[in-house]
């Protein structure tokens, strides 16, 4: 019981908790993914240039998701796959909490198992583009969905698919 409201608990707790470093440089994130099931993320963002024309931001985020619908499908429990992405986010709006974000970089995924996307379990490696919304959960932090288009080679067998990916991100200010 108590399992189903955590998640709003902890919305409530990080959106109401002061910032330890003063909010400006510095993000701590957490997130739901989906596509092709559903799996987490944390993430660590650096500002590394505020202007005009919006906030440059280094992101790092590690994913996982379980793919598979049941165990006694295949007798192993090992079809999931994990990324870490590593690339710029473009904040349209450098003050206003509400903005239009823009992702660019690059990514890394093993998947094993059967993944909808990707033709064979491999380590992937490849480019991503994304589009999301950000907007205030509180004084201290931000919320928003994105969905990011990921070309993936794999190594070594030449097997490349367009993996797209939608999140949930919730942004903590340090």
């Amino acid at each position: 019981m108590i399992g189903r409201f955590l998640p709003a608990g902890v919305c409530v707790a990080v959106a109401s908790c002061a910032s330890p470093l003063g909010g400006e440089d510095l993000e701590l994130g957490a997130g739901v993914t989906g596509l092709p099931r559903v799996g987490g993320l944390v993430s660590f963002s650096q500002r590394m240039h505020t202007a005009d024309w919006g906030r440059l931001d280094l992101e790092v985020d590690v994913s996982h998701q379980d793919l598979k619908e049941d165990e006694a499908e295949n007798g192993h429990r090992d079809d999931d796959f994990g990324q870490v992405r590593l690339g710029m986010r473009w904040r349209l709006e450098p003050v206003d909490p509400r903005t239009l974000v823009l992702r660019l970089g690059i990514a890394w995924m093993r998947v094993q198992g059967d993944f909808e996307y990707l033709d064979e379990p491999a380590d992937y490696g490849g480019g991503f583009v994304g589009i999301g919304y950000e907007f205030p959960l509180g004084d201290h932090a931000v919320t928003g969905p994105d969905f990011s288009l990921m070309l993936m080679d794999a190594e070594g067998t030449g097997d490349t698919g367009l993996v797209p990916q939608f999140a949930w991100r919730i942004l903590w200010k340090l």
